[in-house]
């Protein structure tokens, strides 16, 4: 987080209990005594420096300052001086004051991707439209979107863990959001390199149970949000060339429902 983001938070006094540790955190045992000396330190000098969360669907999730809180709880104390992040674009209601927020304030890259991919699947925004509003090339916002369709727990590791957008981006290429959420563990527990993450995902992918069909193996399937991405992305792709299309959504009976109506050219009538 840089100075800027940082900027933009506000400081609250928050119940510990409501606040979440960082799932990598969770998993790994750490050494007692670090956290004995830390909590000894805090009380005699208090906590130093605010802790930083994000709000979530229940509490909030630590985003930096584990060892503080794990202090803190040690200690005893029922609250904590934390920073909250600021409102993000998932409660945006336009495309204008999504473009606003790329534009006024930086963010982290899990933050542009769900932008961008709102500006597309809810406002229409063509992805050539959105890289020349906002500076990133078509490429970079295809990338961005692919991002975004990844299962929530996989993207709350890439942020909680602060994982770089190389390792999101590899990830989108893991069918199976098991193997997904896996990998992106392991790599912040052991610091894995682009390159190590990327053999992972190509086991992951060789791991992938198959379906006999019509003498070819077909790869099962477990989420349809990339697919349905790519139909989205050849939509705006037709719209672009000059070919007027319409993609039309409606969420039903636990689905969705996609329709895509295209003008054809009629035959000529014979003589």
């Amino acid at each position: 987080m840089d100075q800027a983001q940082w900027a933009q938070t506000e400081i609250a006094l928050l119940p510990t209990e409501q606040i979440a540790l960082r799932p990598s955190v969770q998993q790994k045992p750490l050494s007692h005594m670090p956290l004995e000396t830390l909590a000894a330190s805090m009380a005699r000098e208090g906590l130093r420096e605010p802790i930083l969360v994000r709000a979530a669907a229940q509490g909030y999730i630590i985003v930096e300052g584990n060892r503080r809180l794990m202090a803190c709880r040690m200690l005893g104390w029922r609250e904590i001086p934390a920073r909250v992040q600021p409102k993000d674009v998932s409660n945006m209601t336009s495309a204008g004051e999504i473009f606003a927020a790329l534009r006024a304030r930086p963010m982290g890259y899990l933050d542009r991707a769900e932008a961008t991919n709102r500006l597309t699947a809810d406002f229409g925004v063509p992805r050539a439209a959105i890289a020349q509003q906002t500076g990133d090339s078509a490429a970079h916002v295809l990338s961005l979107q692919r991002i975004a369709t990844l299962d929530d727990r996989t993207r709350d590791i890439l942020r909680q863990e602060q994982l770089p957008e190389c390792v999101a981006e590899a990830l989108t290429r893991v069918v199976d959001a098991e193997s997904r959420q896996r990998i992106a563990l392991r790599t912040a527990k052991e610091r894995l390199d682009i390159r190590e993450v990327e053999l992972f995902v190509e086991a992951a992918n060789r791991r992938l149970p198959g379906v006999k069909h019509s003498g070819k193996v077909v790869s099962a399937v477990r989420d349809a949000r990339p697919y349905l991405n790519a139909l989205r992305e050849v939509v705006a792709q037709m719209n672009e060339a000059g070919l007027p299309v319409q993609l039309n959504e409606a969420q039903e009976d636990g689905g969705t429902t996609l329709t895509i109506r295209c003008r054809t050219r009629r035959r000529r009538s014979q003589p």
